[in-house]
């Protein structure tokens, strides 16, 4: 449930956006656009999302978030049930239904907040409903699951569903994995960081896994390794971890050279789902030995 004043909060938490009233509603805008209303009687708020960010939200549970029912509703405007909908989805719709309208300067500003780090080349971020296009040319591409248990993802809904569980480990765990963002394209490369594994893995448990993931086209330019490098960085100098851990397919050379690139120790190997996997490890010691060399070449 989110109230009207979580509402408010969060809508003037935007920047340059007012409240005005809109007839016998409450209506929040930005550069005199409205991005989001609030219609008292009925409780509910109707925002501006494009085509296929109103299909990501309607996705979730189409009795709480759905189009209005009219030619308002084809143009995006979608409404969302406040008795109903759970806080962070409300902020993530309201959110996007700014970026939508607001002038790119300050929507760009808002996503800026997202970002945990970076790169020479790149912006490390939150994945946002808004990845859904980037994440569906990553992972309905067959040959980036060549590895992965060749399950590519079908349909955007189960993009929306991989979304929505990220978003959640950040809220559980603290950490989940970011999305890759050009910075001289603003483009989703993919996404690279960590993950709290909470599943029993090569008989370990609530570890922290490091991983990537990264659009085919963007191959063969160190991609991986840049942001793999930085993740390690927040979680040794960031959460404080003591390990991290990582796996790869014994066959998938590619991804087994960019764990021993960034410091990642092989172990042993194990077998996942009848998968025969290399277990790579780096513990802190480790980690700060690496270090000190690396800024001595």
């Amino acid at each position: 449930m989110v109230t009207i004043d979580t509402f408010r909060k969060l809508a003037l938490s935007f920047p340059e956006a007012t409240e005005e009233a809109h007839f016998e509603k409450t209506s929040f805008r930005v550069k005199k656009k409205i991005f989001a209303t609030y219609d008292g009687v009925k409780n509910r708020a109707c925002i501006k999302l494009s085509e296929i960010d109103q299909d990501v939200f309607s996705a979730a549970d189409k009795t709480i978030v759905f189009p209005v029912d009219n030619k308002w509703g084809k143009q995006g405007w979608t409404l969302i049930e406040m008795s109903k909908v759970h806080e962070d989805l409300f902020k993530d719709a309201l959110t996007t239904a700014y970026c939508e309208v607001a002038p790119t300067k300050l929507s760009d500003q808002l996503k800026s907040l997202n970002i945990k780090a970076e790169t020479a080349r790149f912006l490390l971020r939150e994945l946002l409903p808004t990845d859904v296009e980037g994440m569906f040319e990553l992972d309905s591409d067959p040959e980036v699951h060549n590895y992965l248990g060749n399950k590519p993802v079908t349909n955007r809904e189960q993009v929306v569903n991989i979304i929505n569980l990220v978003r959640q480990q950040y809220v559980d765990n603290g950490i989940g994995r970011w999305a890759i963002i050009d910075k001289k394209t603003n483009e989703f490369i993919g996404w690279t960081g960590l993950k709290l594994e909470t599943k029993l893995t090569n008989n370990h448990q609530n570890y922290y896994d490091i991983g990537y993931r990264i659009r085919r086209k963007f191959w063969g330019q160190g991609i991986a390794s840049e942001t793999a490098r930085i993740s390690l960085d927040y979680a040794f100098n960031t959460l404080q971890v003591n390990e991290v851990y990582a796996s790869a397919h014994i066959d998938n050379v590619g991804s087994n050279k960019i764990l021993q690139k960034i410091g990642m120790n092989l172990i042993e190997t194990f077998y996942y789902e009848d998968i025969k996997c290399n277990w790579y490890r780096l513990d802190r010691s480790e980690y700060e030995e690496k270090k000190v060399e690396n800024s001595e070449e």
